[in-house]
């Protein structure tokens, strides 16, 4: 149980931590505060039948195998406290990261996330050997502590022989949530292109399923069980020359509109040209909500196509 405010209850800190796990969401605010209505919206969403649910993880967050005795407390800087939460094999997870050192202490916590930290989370050691050659990118989309928020963007693409790493710096109180999207290739010009999922959501890769690749027409497409602003996808180059010309993306078969961003990412040789990607739910979507439905297992149809010279 937490509060959502005032902001020194720390409500975000609690909320990312209550996000990644499938227990209740219990929130203590009071007659005497004002809800923190922005927190609140960033917990649920809205299912096909227009109610509002809690949208979380199905796996509790649980420290990483190689964190259980990282030196993580005390009143000088060190490391944080780093959990994670696997949501799927195609689709990734979500690393969660607390400063838990003294608060008085105004002690900052210093990390990175490597190769070692997805392979945990992801459980490599046990896939096929196909499996374990997969490449994730990691990302902050929400920008949590004030050093993400510095960063113009925070994009490293790490796999299974990456030396890279994504650093994380949390002032007191402050907590990270790193997206752990799984590429996959797509098209002539084999872009990858990965999930990071609902656009302003701590557990954005909540309800996301049947992820697949239609080679025919060069597209991704997946199910999403919850009504979002947008949902975000990142595309990374893998030949500069066969970059797609145009992309286009599809809410139940009906175009959508883009919002896209280039942005860098970084792989520990180069800096890779990249573009952020945010499929816009039309309104006709809110209004096809259908209220009073008892089946809550409807989705949203979703579909990225890239188009190549």
């Amino acid at each position: 149980m937490f509060a959502s405010s005032p902001s020194d209850l720390l409500p975000t800190y609690h909320a990312l931590l209550r996000s990644l796990g499938p227990g209740p969401i219990l929130l203590s605010d009071t007659p005497r505060t004002e809800s923190n209505v922005d927190l609140i919206s960033m917990l649920t969403a809205q299912t096909r039948n227009g109610k509002h649910r809690a949208v979380r993880a199905q796996r509790p967050v649980q420290a990483l195998s190689h964190r259980w005795f990282d030196t993580i407390k005390g009143s000088s800087d060190g490391g944080a406290l780093v959990g994670g939460s696997l949501f799927d094999e195609n689709l990734g997870g979500i690393i969660g990261l607390w400063n838990v050192h003294d608060y008085t202490s105004n002690a900052t916590a210093k990390d990175q996330v490597p190769w070692r930290d997805i392979a945990d989370l992801m459980d490599l050691n046990d896939w096929e050997d196909e499996k374990a050659e997969a490449e994730y990118v990691l990302s902050t989309p929400l920008a949590l502590s004030k050093y993400a928020k510095n960063q113009s963007t925070n994009l490293v693409l790490l796999g299974p022989h990456s030396a890279e790493s994504m650093d994380v710096v949390l002032e007191k109180g402050e907590c990270e949530m790193v997206v752990v999207s799984r590429l996959h290739t797509i098209g002539v010009g084999k872009v990858r292109v990965g999930i990071v999922g609902l656009k302003d959501k701590f557990a954005s890769l909540s309800g996301i399923t049947d992820i697949r690749i239609d080679e025919e027409n060069d597209s991704i497409k997946f199910n999403s069980i919850y009504f979002a602003r947008s949902i975000s996808m990142i595309l990374i180059e893998n030949n500069k020359d066969k970059f797609p010309i145009s992309l286009k993306g599809f809410i139940d078969d009906r175009e959508c509109e883009l919002e896209i961003r280039e942005v860098d990412v970084r792989d520990g040789k180069d800096t890779l040209r990249g573009l952020l990607v945010d499929l816009v739910f039309p309104l006709e979507s809110v209004d096809s909500l259908e209220k009073g439905l008892e089946d809550e297992g409807d989705c949203w149809k979703v579909e990225l196509r890239l188009e190549f010279w």
